[in-house]
């Protein structure tokens, strides 16, 4: 609200009370309300992050940021070299801070102190103020801050010098303002939808789940929504598991294994924009999931980065709020618990080889026999490289930190929703595409039949606390998230796989795999290999850890789940066939609507 109108409002005020008399008063602030006056704001959270922007200069010309491996720590930063400026402008807004943070980099070998100063210069209209940072001493990761609160309203520009002794350099990690910025209250709520995917999540690795890792703001967001165990993703590894979550397709039919997504299939974004909701995503660039694969079809904003998760996590955080009073999907990919980083699997802030070796012994963990992370994992898997005494609680040490570390930035997330008055109308939905194994079956990492990684998190919280609280126990599949997201909404869900969730019974048999089979039918759980490895069967109420297969002993109830298999590998393919010819005829003689509804039924037609 401007100062003018504020200025009104109380001369209004005024004329009704002394001129108009106490009915004519509540007229006049009723119209002064409708005017405008009585319009209210409510700050909202946003981040000016000069890295991933890069709306900053330097005196040294362009550097891109990069991705670097420092201090048992891999992260998104710009390279800073003695004696470089580096300039940004921002209008602050209330409630702000400077935040910076980096290592130091010892480019020469025989220097071994390492210290320096980063000075921060603040210039406005006509003033101007500085700041000296000492810089930690110790090859770390340092962060400090600058307060920003008292300049409020400024249009600030902001300089950083790094003063450093002869071969020294810095990593800048992290270079934003967080401020609050002042928006109208959305006059109603609007259907908003936030899909957040972490990659490599199982199960049994949040509170909420029976797990022993502290996940205080996962924890709450579970209790405040509605909980799915067991939920079992589409498949063992990302690209298949993630093209059937986007589709609600089974991924090997419909293009998730190879190549790109059938460019005919209509994709859950396509379909929320269809039906006018913007669309965004940003996701973790592992590859997979790259526009190159179709994965951006149906999204106005798709990105695909590599940054790390605090700093998706801010920008997640302004697309939200850029979109807070506007119906939206928005899809946020996130690859931190993974195993795929440069030295330590699992890495997270503050765990690095010497804390390893305080607690479990080896030293310089990570890396043997030239593999390091995942290159090791895997050589170890394969029995290449033998495994260590203590490797599997090494392991998930590691990986529980990374857990406890993703656990806060989701809590930073749902906060500033919170904040912004998004959170109580919003459906949010956390799911993963895969889990992670810790030896069991002696396996480790992803990609096979197990529970370890089939069973994952699926949380729904739902707008106005709907089933809050809610565990629902019948089995359910990474293929009915779309259609429970599209019916919530009314919104079309012909065509797809899985089944609305919205559904109180849901007897019906659960299908996984890609390179193998599996098939769930309550507690039955069979496994197909088409290598010509035998076919297993588990009772997962009696062997929840799969120990004890039971092929052998009941063979018809193996044939039996096979035969669900095969029903409804053999319904895909009579549906992709006559999704087939119905393109064939229309290359022939173009499409008839009867045609066009027909192919939307089978799922096809995302373009239109």
């Amino acid at each position: 609200m401007t100062t003018d109108r504020r200025h009104f409002c109380k001369v209004s005020a005024c004329l009704g009370r002394v001129y108009l008399g106490p009915v004519c008063l509540g007229l006049a602030l009723l119209l002064a309300l409708g005017a405008g006056c009585g319009e209210r704001t409510q700050p909202q959270p946003r981040f000016e992050d000069f890295i991933v922007s890069g709306e900053f200069t330097s005196n040294r010309g362009v550097v891109e940021p990069a991705q670097v491996s420092f201090a048992d720590e891999t992260h998104f930063s710009r390279f800073v070299g003695r004696g470089e400026v580096l300039t940004a402008q921002v209008q602050v807004g209330s409630s702000a801070r400077l935040v910076l943070s980096g290592s130091l980099l010892r480019i020469a070998r025989k220097f071994k102190q390492l210290d320096g100063t980063l000075e921060v210069t603040l210039e406005g209209d006509g003033w101007s103020q500085s700041h000296s940072l000492h810089l930690a001493d110790k090859p770390e990761w340092w962060t400090q801050e600058v307060d920003l609160s008292h300049l409020a309203g400024e249009n600030l520009t902001i300089r950083l010098e790094a003063k450093l002794p002869r071969k020294r350099g810095l990593h800048l990690r992290d270079f934003y303002v967080e401020h609050r910025r002042d928006v109208a209250l959305r006059r109603k709520a609007v259907p908003q939808v936030l899909l957040i995917s972490v990659d490599t999540l199982r199960a049994d690795a949040l509170g909420a789940f029976g797990g022993k890792n502290v996940t205080p703001h996962l924890d709450r967001f579970a209790a405040e929504g509605q909980t799915w165990s067991p939920h079992y993703s589409a498949a063992g590894w990302t690209k298949p598991s993630h093209a059937a979550l986007l589709t609600g397709q089974p991924a090997d039919v419909y293009g998730g294994m190879e190549g790109t997504i059938d460019p005919d299939v209509t994709t859950l974004a396509e379909r929320f924009q269809r039906a006018g909701f913007r669309t965004g995503g940003l996701v973790h660039d592992c590859v997979w999931l790259n526009p190159q694969f179709g994965f951006d079809r149906g999204f106005e904003d798709y990105q695909s980065v590599r940054w790390q998760l605090a700093k998706t996590t801010r920008q997640t955080i302004n697309w939200l709020a850029e979109h807070h009073d506007q119906p939206f999907f928005f899809f946020s990919h996130t690859f931190e618990v993974h195993s795929d980083f440069h030295r330590i699997p699992y890495e997270s802030e503050g765990i690095d080889r010497a804390v390893v070796q305080e607690r479990f012994g080896p030293k310089a963990y990570g890396c043997r026999e030239h593999r390091c992370a995942s290159g090791l994992l895997a050589a170890i898997d394969r029995g290449e490289i033998a495994k260590l005494d203590r490797e599997a609680e090494t392991l998930k040490f590691l990986y529980g930190k990374s857990v406890e570390y993703l656990d806060s930035q989701l809590g930073l997330l749902f906060d500033s929703l919170r904040e912004m008055g998004l959170y109580d109308d919003m459906t949010i939905v956390l799911t993963s595409d895969h889990g992670e194994s810790f030896f069991e079956h002696d396996e480790l990492l992803h990609g096979n039949p197990w529970q370890q990684i089939l069973h994952v998190p699926l949380i729904i919280k739902w707008p106005a606390g709907r089933f809050a609280g809610e565990q629902r126990t019948q089995p359910s599949s990474a293929l009915d998230v779309a259609p429970t997201l599209l019916e919530s909404l009314d919104l079309d869900s012909q065509g797809l796989a899985g089944v609305s969730l919205l559904n109180r019974r849901l007897d019906r048999p659960i299908f996984a795999g890609t390179h193998w089979r599996v098939v769930i039918q309550e507690d039955l759980k069979a496994i197909f290999n088409y290598q010509g490895v035998p076919a297993r069967l588990f009772d997962l109420s009696e062997d929840p850890e799969e120990l004890h297969n039971l092929h052998a002993e009941r063979r018809q109830e193996t044939a039996a789940l096979h035969h669900l298999l095969t029903q409804s590998r053999q319904a895909f393919r009579r549906r992709q066939e006559e999704a087939q010819r119905l393109r064939s005829q229309a290359g022939a003689t173009g499409l008839t609507e009867a045609d066009k509804e027909r192919l939307r039924s089978l799922g096809y037609l995302g373009g239109e």
